[in-house]
């Protein structure tokens, strides 16, 4: 149990946790997330994901751009 009185662990219940998670050299890694920092770290995922899709988009037109033949 921890210090805090009114933490759920001292009614039986696990703490609540939240992990950052990603792939390094091919292992996964992990990274406690502070309570008071999981609602930024869940917007920062967001906006990853957001990225991505960004990233995806440009990439595909990347791609038609490339097969285009020769203006000149």
């Amino acid at each position: 149990m921890c210090s805090s009185k009114g933490c759920v662990c001292h009614r039986g219940k696990k703490h609540l946790a939240m992990y950052l998670t990603w792939k390094q050299n091919k292992k996964t890694r992990s990274m406690y997330v502070p309570v008071g920092r999981q609602e930024q770290a869940l917007a920062m995922n967001r906006n990853y994901k957001n990225l991505k899709k960004v990233i995806r988009k440009l990439s595909d037109i990347y791609k038609k751009l490339l097969v285009l033949k020769d203006p000149a």
